[in-house]
């Protein structure tokens, strides 16, 4: 009997070491999805990312027929929440009409919202398939 249960021990303990291994792949990682709808500028929420690298990916689609003074790209911005306020990380054009993704590497875990901006010409750009993630 007593040599069952040291074996059931020891079985237990890899097991209990294989999941404490896993845990920080399975922790560091945060991953949204949304849609999207805007005409000019929107404000996502704020966000928990584990990861030490945040991003976005989305198919974005206009129900507007391009017009030749209308702009095909809309600009995504991340920002880091801080305490008294936010922190600008940086930017990337997405196209208005089309598949793009972007990742902003090595910024850290923390809380971050993204700030979609376009130009005020009447065209509602939409996503119903956005994911934000950090790895």
């Amino acid at each position: 009997m007593q040599i069952d249960n040291k074996k059931a021990n020891v079985k237990i303990a890899v097991l209990m070491f294989v999941v404490l291994m896993l845990l920080p792949g399975i922790v560091l990682a945060s991953s949204y999805h949304s849609t999207l709808s805007f005409l000019g500028e929107h404000r996502g929420p704020t966000r928990s990312y584990s990861g030490n690298n945040v991003g976005i990916s989305m198919t974005a689609y206009t129900t507007t027929p391009q017009q030749p003074h209308h702009a095909t790209t809309f600009t995504v911005e991340l920002h880091r929440q801080n305490l008294i306020g936010s922190t600008y990380i940086g930017n990337s054009v997405f196209p208005r009409n089309g598949y793009k993704s972007n990742t902003w590497s090595s910024v850290g875990s923390g809380n971050y919202f993204y700030w979609f901006i376009k130009a005020r010409d009447g065209v509602v750009v939409k996503s119903d398939n956005v994911h934000l993630f950090s790895n």
